[in-house]
């Protein structure tokens, strides 16, 4: 419970390094579980970021990462 209770509060602290309003959880890729960002206001600059957490182990991914992320995950119609 209380790994639990500081993954949700490093998770809020990246949200909010990348001026995020809120997270949703993605699916799971490569071993990792994925947190997308998301921002209500439509001016970003740079490229999007994902929060990957791994045996507990937060990081923000690069933008390759994002870039697999988004192929591995679309779906095709």
């Amino acid at each position: 419970m209380f790994i639990k209770k500081q993954l949700k509060l490093a998770i809020k602290k990246l949200k909010n390094q990348l001026s995020a309003d809120s997270v949703k959880k993605g699916k799971a890729w490569q071993g990792y579980s994925v947190y997308l960002p998301i921002y209500k206001h439509d001016e970003i600059i740079g490229l999007p970021r994902l929060i990957l957490e791994k045996d507990g182990k937060l990081r923000l991914s690069s933008y390759e990462e994002w870039f697999d992320y988004m192929d591995a995950t679309r779906k095709i119609s």
